[in-house]
């Protein structure tokens, strides 16, 4: 039996399932599912949400009042955990490890937003820069500490116990649960990978659950190397197996991984490449829903090239996992712009 664990609710869940039609209709490919992780619910949506079900379980559970975050002014997590700690009625302070930009927009302004103590540095993003940041975290952590506070830290990127990656072994039985209703099998769940919480609570749910589909998580980041983030992906799920009582344990040859589609990166912004950006326009355009620029219009980008290229035919059916990421679209304004049509004549 599963252990049971402290939880907060920050999602509506279940979150869609459905066919894209047009889409699969226009690649000629396999039959398409979106796992609509994007709709759920807190900020403006996104896989953080559910994410943080259980670290914020456990502040909760601890009694803490104010959550302690490192980030970027451009991180979806930043705008999630200050989103999640006003929504449970706690203070938030982001360290921010650089400034990136003069004008606010996308997760920039929504923080604004929601008002919490911005601690500006320019530590950067290098390891260097981590290390300093989490100094400065257990700084503010014993300050407030003295004042009477009881603060929580979430951390960014991979923890040591990642219990970030448990919503996603969880959401692993929720789709199960939505093919079955469905009356569907798929044989594959495309998934964007950053910091491998995400895919490593999936395959760990897959694995539990029995799920019928492989996970392929796709690299976005081009400084992460496949090897070393198989390893990392390893141990979310082991981790997270432990903590929930699977008794199972996952090797990293279990971990499929691409790292054939983060591209040259491209753009004044120099996170983002022309196929994610081809990819997210014909999203929009055949099914109205929008993809970002980091994370999962590049992994759109490798399941299209997948489906063009033939390792995925029209007998298949696959998932692909919207992880949210929305606000990011808007500061690649200029990448994303096209003209519009004037002319009915055309259509």
């Amino acid at each position: 039996m599963l252990k049971e664990l402290s939880r907060v609710r920050l999602t509506n869940l279940p979150t869609p399932l459905h066919e894209v039609r047009h889409l699969s209709k226009l690649l000629g490919g396999p039959k398409i599912l979106f796992k609509r992780d994007d709709a759920t619910g807190l900020a403006l949506g996104g896989q953080k949400a559910r994410m943080l079900e259980f670290p914020l379980g456990d502040a909760v559970a601890k009694g803490c009042d104010v959550i302690v975050s490192v980030g970027s002014e451009d991180s979806n997590l930043a705008t999630f955990v200050a989103a999640a700690a006003r929504r449970l009625g706690m203070d938030v302070i982001l360290v921010f490890l650089e400034r990136q930009r003069t004008k606010l927009a996308g997760n920039a302004l929504l923080i604004n937003l929601l008002d919490p103590v911005v601690i500006q540095t320019e530590l950067g993003h290098a390891l260097e820069g981590r290390i300093a940041s989490k100094r400065m975290v257990g700084e503010i952590v014993d300050e407030l500490q003295k004042r009477g506070r009881h603060p929580y830290v979430i951390e960014y990127g991979e923890s040591e116990v990642p219990l970030e990656g448990i919503g996603y072994f969880y959401c692993a039985q929720e789709i199960v649960e939505q093919l079955k209703e469905m009356g569907e099998t798929a044989q594959y769940l495309y998934v964007a990978n950053a910091s491998g919480l995400t895919q490593g609570g999936l395959v760990l749910g897959a694995k539990y659950f029995h799920a019928p589909f492989k996970v392929i998580g796709i690299l976005t980041i081009a400084e992460h190397k496949k090897e070393e983030r198989q390893l990392v992906i390893t141990k979310v799920a082991n981790e997270a197996s432990k903590c929930v009582g699977t008794g199972i344990t996952i090797e990293p040859d279990e971990i499929i991984l691409s790292d054939e589609y983060i591209g040259e990166a491209w753009g004044p912004l120099k996170q983002t490449t022309k196929e994610c950006i081809e990819a997210i326009r014909l999203v929009a355009k055949t099914e109205g829903i929008f993809l970002d620029p980091h994370y999962t219009g590049k992994a759109m980008a490798a399941l299209i090239d997948d489906i063009r290229g033939g390792k995925l035919s029209s007998k298949d059916t696959v998932i692909f996992h919207h992880t949210g990421g929305v606000p990011i679209i808007f500061p690649y304004y200029k990448e994303l712009q096209a003209e519009n049509r004037t002319s009915y004549k055309d259509m």
